[in-house]
C-alpha cells in the first residue's frame, strides 16, 4: 500500500510541476501568440510529418524484429508494430522516462510462447542499440552547439552532463560485452541491490535475459550491426520529421546545426520523469529557439504537435491493448512487479504445441529411467 501511495504522490506531484511550468510558459508568451504560429500550417506540412513519423515506427520496427529473429524468436512483423505502438505509446503518458511501456512489450510477446524474462532481453538490446547511435550523435549535438551558437551555460552544462552519462554507460556496455561479461548482473551487484532481500529473485532474471543479449553479439553480429544501421537511418529520418514539423510553422530556412539542436532538446526533456514531458517540452523548445533566433512561440507550438503526434501513438496503444484483453492499470502494475502478466491464449494451436511438447518431455523422461527401476 506504501508502494502505491508513493508512486501516486510521485506521479502526481511531477505533473503538478510540469502544470506550473506549463502556465509560467504561456505567462511569458501569450497563448494567442502560439496560436498565431500556426497560421501558416497546410495539409501537405502536416500529412507529411504524420507521414514520416509512421515511417520512423516501421523502421524502428524492423531493428527489434531482427534482433527477435536473432534470438530465435518467431512474431509476425504486424504483431511486433502493433507491440512497438503499445511500448512507444504508453511509455510517454507514464513517468518513466521512455521505458513505462516496455514491461507491457515483453509481456505481449509471452502471448506467442515466448518466456518473459527472454522477450524482455530483446527489447534492452533494442534500446541499447538506439542509445548507441544517440549517445554518438548527442555527442556531435554538443560540439556544433558550443562551436555554433551562443548556448546560455546552464543549457549547456546540463548537455554536457547527459552527454558524459550516456557515453559512460554505453561505452561501459560494450566494453563489458566484448569481454564477454556481463554489465546488468555487475551494475546490480555493484549497486548492492542483491543483499536487498525484496530484490533477491531478480538476480536469477537479470541473468536469463542478459543471457541471451550476450548470445546475439556472438553469434549475430551481422544482425547487431545491422541494427545500428537502422538506427542510423532512423535518425536521418528524424531530420525529416522535424523539417517537415518546422513548415507548419512556415520555418524552411533553419541550419543543419540548429535542426540538430531542436532534436537533442526534444529528445532531452523526454528523459524527465514527467508524464507527457508536461511544461519541460516547452521550456525546452522556448530556450533553444531563442538560442538559434526563431520565435519562442514557435517553439512552445512545435512541442504541442509532437505532443499530439505522440498522444496520436498512446491512443492507437491502449486500442490495441484493450483489443488483446488487457486491463491497463492491472497489466502494467503486475508487468512491473511480478516480471510477467497472465495474457490470454493467441491461438487454440500454440496452447496445443505447449501440452504436446510437455507430453514429449515426459516421454523421453521414462525412457531415460533405467531399466531395473521399470521393473520394480
Amino acid at each position: 500500500m506504501n508502494k502505491v501511495i508513493k508512486r501516486t504522490t510521485f506521479i502526481v506531484g511531477s505533473v503538478l510541476f510540469g502544470f506550473i511550468l506549463l502556465v509560467k510558459i504561456l505567462k511569458e508568451i501569450p497563448f494567442l501568440e502560439v496560436i498565431d504560429s500556426f497560421k501558416q500550417a497546410t495539409p501537405f506540412a502536416i500529412g507529411s510529418f504524420l507521414l514520416v513519423s509512421v515511417v520512423m515506427m516501421l523502421m524502428n520496427t524492423w531493428r527489434w524484429s531482427i534482433i527477435v529473429k536473432g534470438s530465435h524468436m518467431n512474431v509476425p512483423f504486424w504483431k511486433l508494430f502493433q507491440y512497438k505502438i503499445v511500448g512507444y505509446g504508453i511509455s510517454f503518458i507514464t513517468p518513466a522516462a521512455k521505458v513505462g511501456g516496455e514491461p507491457l512489450r515483453a509481456a505481449l510477446l509471452k502471448r506467442h510462447g515466448i518466456n518473459f524474462n527472454k522477450a524482455l532481453s530483446t527489447i534492452v538490446l533494442d534500446k541499447i542499440i538506439d542509445l548507441s547511435t544517440t549517445a554518438g550523435l548527442f555527442v556531435l549535438a554538443i560540439f556544433l552547439s558550443i562551436t555554433t551558437f551562443a548556448v546560455p551555460k546552464n543549457m549547456l552544462l546540463l548537455l554536457i552532463c547527459m552527454c558524459t552519462l550516456l557515453v559512460s554507460i554505453i561505452g561501459f556496455f560494450y566494453y563489458q560485452l566484448l569481454r564477454d561479461q556481463r554489465f546488468f548482473i555487475r551494475l546490480f551487484k555493484g549497486l548492492r541491490l542483491h543483499k536487498i532481500k525484496s530484490l533477491q529473485h531478480l538476480e536469477e532474471k537479470i541473468i536469463e535475459f542478459e543471457d541471451v543479449i550476450v548470445q546475439f553479439y556472438k553469434t549475430r553480429r551481422k544482425d547487431f550491426f545491422k541494427s545500428l544501421g537502422i538506427s542510423v537511418i532512423v535518425w536521418a529520418l528524424m531530420f525529416i520529421e522535424f523539417k517537415t514539423a518546422l513548415l507548419i510553422f512556415g520555418i524552411s530556412a533553419i541550419s543543419f546545426e540548429g535542426l540538430f539542436l531542436i532534436i537533442c532538446v526534444m529528445g532531452a526533456a523526454y528523459l524527465i520523469p514527467i508524464p507527457l514531458a508536461l511544461g519541460v517540452l516547452e521550456v525546452g523548445q522556448m530556450s533553444i529557439f531563442t538560442v538559434i533566433g526563431l520565435k519562442a512561440a514557435a517553439g512552445v507550438g512545435l512541442a504541442l504537435v509532437i505532443r499530439a503526434r505522440d498522444l496520436m501513438w498512446t491512443f492507437i496503444a491502449i486500442i490495441i491493448l484493450l483489443f488483446y484483453g488487457f486491463d491497463l492499470i492491472k497489466a502494467y502494475k503486475e508487468s512491473v512487479q511480478k516480471g510477467g502478466l497472465d495474457i490470454p491464449k493467441l491461438e487454440k494451436k500454440a496452447s496445443n504445441k505447449s501440452t504436446d511438447s510437455k507430453a514429449a518431455k515426459k516421454k523421453t523422461a521414462k525412457k531415460n529411467i533405467p531399466k531395473k527401476l521399470n521393473k520394480r
